[in-house]
């Protein structure tokens, strides 16, 4: 990866910028995943790309491309829920229509056949 290409920064400053640690720099040098130097003082300083400096090394177009897809996603998500909201006002407009008058109710499971204003209006 020597290309050295980019702007060239000591491990600190590199690991600043990349809002990583110094560590972590140090283990993409050693795994060769980042442009470095090593100087005849035993330096180390590395490259840093444009596309580099978002963190983590990933590259600036990759998360433009993921936010592009979530941001699809969630209208996509959004759509469905506005969906779903019309078709439960849809049904939620039709239950008074289902339900039948009170009077031609059948009553509850073990009352009596005699209806609550039947019991008042029967002689003592």
């Amino acid at each position: 990866m020597n290309e050295h290409r980019g702007d060239r920064l000591s491990v600190p400053d590199a690991a600043k910028l990349l809002n990583v640690t110094p560590e972590a720099i140090r283990q993409r040098i050693r795994r060769n995943t980042i442009d470095y130097e090593h100087t005849e003082d035993g330096r180390y300083y590395v490259y840093i790309t444009p596309s580099q400096e978002v963190g983590n090394g990933v590259d600036n177009a990759v998360l433009l491309d993921y936010v592009e897809s979530l941001k699809k996603e969630l209208e996509a998500w959004k759509e469905e829920a506005r969906r779903k909201d019309h078709i439960i006002a849809g049904l939620v407009e039709r239950v008074p229509a289902l339900e039948a008058p009170r009077d031609e109710r059948e009553p509850p499971a073990g009352s009596s056949d005699m209806t609550k204003r039947e019991r008042v209006e029967l002689p003592r």
